[in-house]
């Protein structure tokens, strides 16, 4: 999924971190890049690393996990209805 810098930033806001600090934080620590188009760019591996340290939080209950990112992992969480509000 693509993301335009502006949303990024908008979305850091929202969780009150300071967006536009935050962005350049991450590029200057090439841990992204912007595009041409204002595009982010990750690495897969970056990625990776980030989607495992979420999964290790809890290996049996994904419903325990701050963050879903797998659609069959989201459903079967509503389905069961398993939404917890992690700690």
């Amino acid at each position: 999924m693509d993301m335009k810098r502006e949303d990024a930033i908008n979305i850091l806001k929202g969780c009150g971190f300071a967006g536009e600090i935050a962005i350049s934080d991450l590029t200057a620590k090439s841990l992204i890049k912007i595009t041409e188009d204002s595009t982010l760019w990750m690495h897969d591996q970056i990625r990776d690393m980030g989607r495992q340290i979420i999964r290790d939080e809890n290996l049996l209950d994904p419903g325990m996990c701050t963050r879903l990112w797998d659609c069959d992992e989201i459903m079967n969480v509503f389905k069961d209805d398993k939404v917890k509000i992690p700690a």
